[in-house]
């Protein structure tokens, strides 16, 4: 069978948004399998604005990561890439490359070396073979996903000695649902919801997950077993209750209620529960939430348009609260080098309201003749503490 053609082998096909720790290694609960061909295992899950992969496979292989982002055809559109891992000298090298079937002359691989720039790749070795993760990051050209969609993507082991293949190759891929949510073992007849007022959670506050059920008293449930997984076991509530009554209308409603213990790492995890029915079946629910700052940022326009001059752009950013509490602090823009905040910068907001959110315009000087990414940093002082997050700007060429 031609290369890229062989279909993978995928047993769940809905993917969870969990944020794993680069580090080589590959940590129980902190990675969702998705294929385990001969000698070789690989992982896939998401968040919004990234897309993490990571593999274990022999020594003397590439591991290649290829992402329908519209999940229509990989000769279709272009909105597909390539993302080659290579172990040289026990470092890993990522390239990255994107392939446009909108040419009438045929598929052509386009330069995507900027999301090299906006990603992460970290790998271990021994005898055995080597281990990477990877956490593929947007340099803002919109190529990921940044909430629940589909993708088309495929996974392959290929000889570190292989040439990269050609752009008119087709590829079989398989559709991927990215979302929060997900169960398994439900019985046919019960529908479950979670309803969850805010995903994100500053460390120190809490967070409500109401578990909605639709059914009936037959379905004979007898528990409800609810608790973070991974390394978030530790810093969240582990809860367990039995299952209540169905109502009248056929509803039985259970709540989740955890804080977060401060200083916890911010990123996406699981909340997992296990429903256990009289014949001691178990159905597994879970739901994703999110450790986050206080604050996140924002650009309204990520896209500046090339010039040869240098010239003055109005920019506007959106500062979104996660806290509970009122924020008021102070706003600085730390421009890419070489470019000026010309107005906007250090000055004071204010968040009055839980989970709200505010407008802040500044101005940039943008040299002449510049194409491509760069990285803009805001950084917000509240109280004592400094919270500081990244952000790419692109300026697009002719």
């Amino acid at each position: 069978m031609p290369p890229f053609m062989s279909p993978n082998q995928i047993a769940e096909t809905t993917r969870l948004a969990i944020t794993p720790r680069l580090d080589g290694k590959i940590g129980a609960d902190e990675w969702d399998p998705l294929t385990n061909p001969e000698n070789v295992q690989t992982f896939f899950q998401w968040e919004p604005g990234k897309l993490y992969v990571a593999g274990k496979l022999p020594l003397g292989w590439d591991f290649v990561f290829s992402l329908d982002r519209n999940a229509n055809g990989w000769l279709v559109g272009r909105d597909n890439l390539e993302a080659r891992i290579t172990l040289k000298e026990g470092k890993p090298k990522l390239q990255v490359r994107g392939l446009d079937s909108t040419d009438s002359q045929g598929p052509k691989w386009f330069d995507a070396a900027d999301f090299e720039q906006a990603s992460s790749v970290a790998a271990k070795a021994d005898d055995k073979g080597w281990t990477f993760e990877l956490a593929l990051g947007d340099p803002g050209r919109g190529l990921l996903p940044t909430g629940p969609s589909q993708v088309g993507v495929r996974i392959d082991a290929v000889p570190a000695s292989a040439a990269p293949s050609e752009a008119y190759l087709p590829r079989s891929m398989t559709t991927l649902k990215l979302a929060f949510d997900r169960h398994a073992g439900m019985p046919g007849k019960l529908i479950w919801r979670p309803l969850v007022i805010a995903r994100s959670i500053v460390p120190g506050d809490q967070v409500k997950v109401r578990h909605t059920f639709n059914g009936n008293n037959d379905l004979h449930l007898h528990r409800l077993e609810m608790r973070s997984q991974g390394p978030l076991k530790d810093a969240t509530t582990s809860l367990g209750m039995p299952f209540p009554e169905f109502d009248p209308k056929g509803r039985a409603f259970l709540d989740y209620t955890t804080s977060v213990e401060k200083g916890t790492d911010p990123g996406w995890f699981v909340q997992r529960s296990t429903l256990e029915g009289e014949d001691g079946v178990s159905s597994v629910l879970e739901t994703c939430l999110r450790i986050a700052p206080p604050i996140d940022f924002d650009l309204t326009r990520e896209q500046i348009p090339f010039s040869d001059t240098i010239r003055t752009i109005r920019m506007s950013a959106i500062l979104q609260s996660n806290s509970s509490r009122r924020l008021d602090g102070t706003l600085t823009f730390v421009p890419p080098t070489g470019w000026r905040v010309m107005r906007g910068s250090d000055k004071a907001f204010i968040i009055p309201h839980a989970r709200g959110r505010v407008r802040r315009t500044f101005e940039l000087e943008v040299p002449g003749g510049v194409t491509g990414p760069f990285q803009i940093t805001f950084r917000a002082y509240v109280g004592s503490k400094v919270i500081e997050q990244s952000t790419w700007l692109t300026v697009v060429p002719k």
